[in-house]
């Protein structure tokens, strides 16, 4: 796998934004991505998020430094917390493994 220079990677992402939140992507677009965006304005989220297929669906897991933050965002976004453990690995580390809560 290559990244950019300076691009966090997945393991720097889960130990610096541990607290996580998946979402089914067909929730994070058209008004529901204005109200993520006005949302996490203000909240401590990662620099990026990554994708998550489980299913049949698409998922984005949003990631947050503080506990606090990712709770407000699940309890106003939607979706469940989200366990990077059980993410897959290898060439399947797109596909989620078990769903955590």
């Amino acid at each position: 796998m290559t990244r950019r220079k300076g691009e966090y990677s997945k393991s720097r992402l889960d130990r610096e934004f541990p607290h996580q939140v998946i979402v089914p992507a067909d929730q994070c677009t058209g008004a529901n991505s204005a109200v993520i965006e006005s949302l996490c304005r203000n909240l401590t989220l990662g620099p990026r998020h990554h994708s998550l297929f489980h299913q049949d669906r698409w998922h984005l897991v949003y990631c947050f430094a503080d506990a606090a933050h990712a709770a407000l965002f699940w309890e106003t976004i939607g979706g469940e917390k989200f366990d990077p453990k059980a993410r897959g690995r290898g060439m399947s580390w797109h596909r989620l493994r078990s769903r955590s809560t």
